[in-house]
């Protein structure tokens, strides 16, 4: 299996064949599986701390998933799936653990 930096990167102008449609839900349920198989099979985890690094972006302070906070800061589908490969790139460039806060022992 590819890392899930690798796979996001594939899925860019193609959500609808990975997913079924272009739904930033689906997206994140897909890559929440996708993640846990990587470590069921020995991976790490590229997002561990994406969800952290998503509510500080839009200083969400309650328990809400990455793909609900982007989707509530989306005017459409298309701008959540937009708006997601966006942070996931400013993600991936900070670094995998650049989102996570000090105390996470994930």
């Amino acid at each position: 299996m590819k890392p899930t930096r690798e796979l996001i990167a594939d899925m860019k102008g193609k959500v609808p064949v990975y997913v079924g449609a272009n739904s930033i839900l689906l997206v994140g349920a897909f890559l929440r599986g996708y993640e846990e198989a990587l470590i069921q099979h020995g991976g790490n985890r590229d997002m561990r701390g994406f969800q952290h690094y998503v509510a500080k972006v839009f200083d969400v302070k309650t328990s809400q998933s990455w793909d609900r906070i982007i989707q509530f800061y989306s005017a459409s589908d298309e701008s959540a799936i937009h708006t997601f490969f966006r942070l996931a790139d400013e993600y991936f460039t900070l670094g995998a653990t650049a989102g996570l806060p000090s105390n996470a022992d994930e």
